[in-house]
């Protein structure tokens, strides 16, 4: 086991701009479950911990009034929580013209069983995949083991093939569950949607009809090319169900951690 990687683990929640965060039992849940797999103490009082230390980013910063963003929740080796506020300027997007992006395909980070999707404390190969397709112009970069679609650097893939199914990457496979994926099942089901969590091969993307991305921080997008190689039919219809879905989740998951700042 890398030194590194159980050193902490985090998880990244959307906040309101006021005073709530998105999905937060789902994240403290999956929080507790990666401390357990990389060794980490899990606190007795671990929301009222977490609590005090989003209030505490909260109250140290001066936050754009109403303007969503994102904020870390780490705990580290010692049992410390602390929270800090990453980016601002996180919107739900337009729900009528779905975000188009494109994607390279670079090797996925790989550890041990114990530690294989989770967030922990030796997640700069992630950041350094970001950087690598931002260099290749891409916004999106697509973890690859075995000829098989893992993850992706920032988000989850979620892919609609040609017989109507939709396909997410197994998380035994090594691939980080996603708390956004996770709320919007259930919705894409009751769309008539079947769900299948498995292998996303080369040969399930060159028929697939349309390939999105979920995530906390992005949405939910529609991944247009793989490394300049066109992918889909170019019809939009799952992406734009899938971004409906998200966002109607999304409202209905915000928990409030203090009073609304005045």
């Amino acid at each position: 086991m890398s030194e590194q990687a159980n050193t902490c683990v985090f998880t990244t929640m959307r906040f309101d701009g006021k005073s709530s965060v998105a999905h937060y039992n789902l994240h403290l849940k999956r929080l507790q479950e990666h401390a357990f797999r990389v060794g980490i103490k899990w606190p007795i009082n671990a929301e009222k911990i977490a609590n005090e230390a989003i209030i505490d980013e909260f109250s140290n910063h001066n936050l754009p009034v109403n303007q969503p963003g994102l904020i870390r929740l780490e705990l580290n080796y010692q049992g410390f929580m602390q929270a800090k506020i990453r980016a601002f300027s996180i919107g739900d997007g337009d729900l009528s013209c779905v975000r188009k992006v494109t994607s390279t395909a670079l090797p996925a980070p790989q550890w041990n069983d114990e530690i294989n999707g989770c967030k922990h404390g030796d997640w700069k190969p992630y950041h350094d995949a970001m950087d690598i397709a931002k260099e290749r112009n891409c916004e999106i970069a697509l973890l690859i083991k075995e000829d098989t679609v893992l993850d992706c650097n920032s988000s989850t893939p979620l892919l609609l093939d040609d017989d109507g199914v939709a396909w997410y990457p197994n998380v035994r496979d090594g691939s980080v569950e996603s708390i956004s994926l996770i709320s919007m099942l259930n919705g894409l089901k009751d769309s008539g949607i079947p769900i299948c969590q498995g292998r996303i091969t080369k040969t399930l993307l060159s028929r697939g009809r349309e390939l999105v991305a979920v995530g906390t921080g992005i949405s939910v997008v529609q991944i247009t090319h793989i490394d300049g190689q066109l992918i889909g039919d170019g019809s939009t219809t799952f992406s734009k169900l899938c971004h409906n879905i998200y966002v109607t989740q999304l409202k209905n998951s915000w928990h409030q951690i203090q009073e609304a700042r005045k």
